[in-house]
Order: structure tokens, then C-alpha cells, then sequence
């Protein structure tokens, strides 16, 4: 697979926190959307990926996560610490070497703690379907 252009912002590569997460989520798919539209997505689907990667709103996110029982949906001590750690991993991964294959390895771990949250925010899912739909669109260059 080819290897994926430098990054202009680095990308977090610790999370400690859903905050931290978020943060990391919304650069890592800014980059991606910002700097590597041209090597991942066909050339005529990228105004609708821009136009749609501007729809998403990671503040109201936020906000609306601060109110949820994240233990509920498994995000909290034990299990929150591990699904961190293999985020922060795979992002660190990516960034000491990136290619499409450890940036497909970032977006799983993404989607996997992303489908946690989205059982307590509509707007998460939101982000979680931006980022299937990119997968997708990578997988099948």
C-alpha cells in the first residue's frame, strides 16, 4: 500500500480521556480529509467527503457526551483505560510510520470506541458513519 503524506498537525498519539479521543478523532479525520483526499478518494467524490466532513460538529459532540452514563456503555475504568490504550497505540503507530494500512488500523480502533458512544449520542454516530464511509471509499481504491 502506499504511503500516506506527512500530516500538516501532528496527531495526538496519548489518550487518556474521551476528551483526548475526541480531539484525536477530529484531527486525525481533519488530515485525512485535509491533506490525503487526493491519494485516498476519487477525485469527484471529494467536495461531497469535504461537505460532509464540514456538517459534523465535534463542540455539540462534546457537550452532549458530558451528560451520559459512560459507564453504561462501557467507557469508564478498566474498560475505558483499554479501548485508550489501543487508540493511542495504533495512533502512535501511524505516526511514526504512516501508510493507508496503519491509517485503516486507526479508524478500527476509532469505530470501535466511537460505537460505544454513539449508544449515548446521536451526533457520535454521525462521526462514526463519516468514518465507515471514508473506510469504505479506501478499501475499494
Amino acid at each position: 500500500m502506499p504511503a500516506v503524506q506527512q500530516h500538516q498537525t501532528p496527531i495526538p498519539t496519548h489518550v487518556d480521556s474521551i476528551d483526548d479521543f475526541l480531539d484525536a478523532t477530529r484531527e486525525i479525520l481533519t488530515d485525512t480529509v485535509d491533506n490525503w483526499s487526493y491519494l485516498l478518494f476519487p477525485e469527484r467524490l471529494r467536495p461531497q467527503i469535504e461537505a460532509a466532513w464540514d456538517d459534523l460538529n465535534f463542540e455539540l459532540t462534546r457537550i452532549e457526551i458530558q451528560d451520559a452514563d459512560l459507564a453504561e456503555v462501557g467507557l469508564e475504568g478498566a474498560q475505558l483505560d483499554l479501548k485508550l490504550s489501543a487508540v493511542s497505540e495504533a495512533l502512535s503507530d501511524f505516526a511514526r510510520a504512516p501508510d493507508v494500512r496503519k491509517l485503516l488500523g486507526v479508524f478500527d480502533w476509532l469505530l470501535a470506541v466511537l460505537g460505544s458512544l454513539a449508544a449515548v449520542s446521536k451526533r457520535v454516530e454521525q462521526i462514526k458513519e463519516f468514518i465507515e464511509v471514508l473506510r469504505k471509499l479506501i478499501d475499494a481504491r
